[in-house]
């Protein structure tokens, strides 16, 4: 979360309008990411993925806490771990507790 202050002399930008900056330094965070395509509303629409558990074979829906947009990824600050498997396709068709079959994707 960050707040930037810009000049408004003309009041062009109202309260409440959404942006997306770009913010350039020196400095590098790691953060985790997934496709956006890998969110999926379940359960009243909370932000959701499906865990894969390869013992199981099967997946697990997981509630995740979003924040930042960075071009087509997500940020992940909570609900999973980087050594997750996570279903980035074809969510709609599977549940919970859903047997598959998994294919390991590189990035």
């Amino acid at each position: 979360m960050a707040r930037i202050r810009v000049p408004n002399r003309e009041a062009k930008l109202l309260v409440g309008m959404i942006t997306e900056v770009r913010i350039v330094g020196n400095g590098q965070i790691d953060v985790l990411t997934l496709p956006g395509t890998s969110i999926a509303r379940i359960r009243k629409a909370r932000r959701s993925v499906y865990v894969y558990f390869p013992n199981e074979k099967k997946v697990y829906a997981r509630r995740v806490v979003t924040t930042g947009i960075s071009g087509q990824d997500i940020q992940i600050i909570d609900g999973i771990k980087d050594t997750d498997w996570i279903v980035v396709a074809g969510q709609q068709l599977v549940r919970e507790g859903s047997i598959v079959n998994a294919k390991e994707v590189t990035p």
